[in-house]
């Protein structure tokens, strides 16, 4: 009898564990996945310390998310051509379920159907960088890169006495803001009576640059501007100018690297069209929060401007901040 009762006890222990392990476990997880409702999801095309660019529109976005008092988690590959990742941190969102995600997607049809598998799910999404070129595209905030390419287009006519003979050196043919850029630089020279527009494309090679720029300078007639679209482009193609002593060519870059900035400094670059990252980031958060109910039903574009910084306006107080940007590292 006695050791009848001791087993009786000894199994209500048990009994009395388990459901106190229960209980926990299901406090735990709904908390949990009560947070992660309450959770923006910030995907970047880039985390990686080392990218200014995406750092500072970290910081904005991070920056809109504090203001609102709202719990943010950001995530995105140390590599910007890391699709694999940015899938992953797709798949994660949709998990989890957030109450938003902003996004700056990589150029990979994937992507876009893990943001089509969002929006299915109801999870309010806003994209950053560049609008998405699909049907039911989400909201975005970007860059307005047919203007940037106007900006470099006017700077190419101006500084040729309105007879530029252009090359343009891109990184991708399919991606959607080289074209956009280039729409914009050809806008504005198809309207000058005396120009020429060629196009080229080195990916994000900084050799192959270099090795279409040497050529270029052996042409015949040879351009007397060069408009190129990245940092790697602008490293390689500046290493032939100067190889050349090629100081009597237009050369101008966008955005605002740190390599960039030196060529800046040192004039090998002529101009830098330079974005507005921080404003970008932040603006994203701020529209994802506010229009949270609508971005279902109604689609928007918020365009943002950019600056044409010389070595001549550089040192601006307003050209420092958006060439130094400070943010946390």
């Amino acid at each position: 009898m006695r050791m009848r009762n001791q087993r009786i006890i000894w199994w209500i222990a048990i009994l009395l564990v388990a459901g106190a392990l229960y209980i926990i476990s299901y406090f735990v997880w709904f908390t949990s996945a009560h947070e992660e409702e309450g959770t923006i999801m910030i995907i970047l095309k880039s985390n990686s310390p080392q990218s200014d660019f995406w750092q500072t529109v970290r910081s904005g976005a991070e920056e809109a998310a504090k203001e609102k008092g709202v719990q943010f988690l950001v995530s995105g590959p140390l590599d910007d051509t890391d699709i694999n990742s940015q899938l992953n941190a797709l798949q994660d969102a949709l998990t989890l379920k957030p109450r938003a995600v902003v996004i700056a997607p990589l150029n990979d049809q994937r992507v876009l159907n893990g943001i089509t598998r969002l929006q299915n799910a109801h999870i309010p999404v806003v994209v950053m960088d560049t609008p998405l070129p699909v049907n039911n595209a989400p909201s975005s905030v970007s860059s307005d890169h047919v203007q940037m390419g106007m900006q470099a287009g006017r700077m190419a006519a101006y500084q040729t006495n309105s007879a530029p003979y252009v090359a343009i050196i891109g990184d991708y043919q399919s991606s959607s803001i080289f074209k956009a850029r280039e729409q914009g630089i050809k806008q504005v020279l198809g309207a000058v009576a005396n120009s020429h527009t060629t196009t080229y494309y080195s990916g994000e090679s900084e050799q192959l640059a270099y090795v279409l720029t040497t050529k270029l300078l052996d042409e015949y007639p040879r351009p007397n501007a060069l408009i190129v679209m990245n940092e790697p482009i602008a490293v390689g193609a500046a290493r032939a100018l100067k190889e050349r002593h090629m100081d009597s060519m237009m050369f101008i870059a966008f955005d605002s690297s740190f390599y960039e900035i030196e060529l800046l400094e040192e004039k090998t670059l002529d101009a830098l069209i330079v974005q507005k990252p921080f404003n970008m980031g932040y603006l994203a958060v701020q529209k994802v929060l506010t229009d949270s109910n609508s971005l279902s039903s109604q689609h928007s574009i918020t365009m943002i401007p950019s600056t044409v910084i010389t070595p001549t306006t550089m040192y601006t107080p307003e050209n420092q901040k958006l060439l130094f940007p400070f943010y946390e590292k």
